[in-house]
């Protein structure tokens, strides 16, 4: 299938990745599930007038992460955060973030989303916020520049990330 790759994440055990590509179609972008051996995609789900930042499956394989924002307006804007359940394409928690942010990852074991935002005009912190829903925590850690990158450690306690500071 054609059409800029936005993003993938691979699955623990290694057969299926998941796509992120731009749609003209829709002025947004769509979801595949690709089967490494079979080589065989299926679109999951599509977001219609949206621009996708990030992308990520959960450790147990059950759920995808995604950030997007609003295509129609400026590059600017407060990002939408969205998971969804890849065995029936179900979004089961919808949040409006009240900022821009721009990637995000799992927490290790799986009930929560960790994800960057700007907290000023040129500064960036990590927040959290529970799978199941809630509102997002901000966590103690903020950087003049842009977080990028964000990998949580195994054990939990740790997060790397690469910064593009000034």
């Amino acid at each position: 299938e054609t059409g800029e790759l936005n993003g993938h994440t691979i699955s623990v055990d290694g057969k299926t990745i998941y796509i992120a590509r731009k749609d003209s179609s829709v002025n947004g972008f769509k979801v595949l599930s690709r089967n490494v051996q079979e080589g065989e995609e299926q679109k999951l789900i599509d977001f219609k007038n949206e621009r996708k930042y990030s992308i990520a499956l959960s450790p147990d394989g059950k759920l995808l992460a995604l950030l997007s924002r609003d295509n129609t307006t400026s590059y600017m804007i407060p990002a939408i955060l969205r998971i969804v359940d890849v065995e029936n394409a179900n979004i089961i928690l919808t949040h409006k973030l009240q900022r821009v942010a721009r990637n995000l990852t799992w927490s290790a074991d799986g009930s929560e989303v960790i994800f960057c935002a700007y907290t000023g005009e040129e500064t960036m912190g990590l927040w959290h916020i529970k799978s199941v829903g809630g509102e997002p925590v901000k966590l103690p850690i903020e950087m003049t520049g842009e977080m990028r990158h964000l990998t949580v450690h195994p054990d939990g306690k740790r997060i790397a990330f690469s910064a593009l500071s000034p």
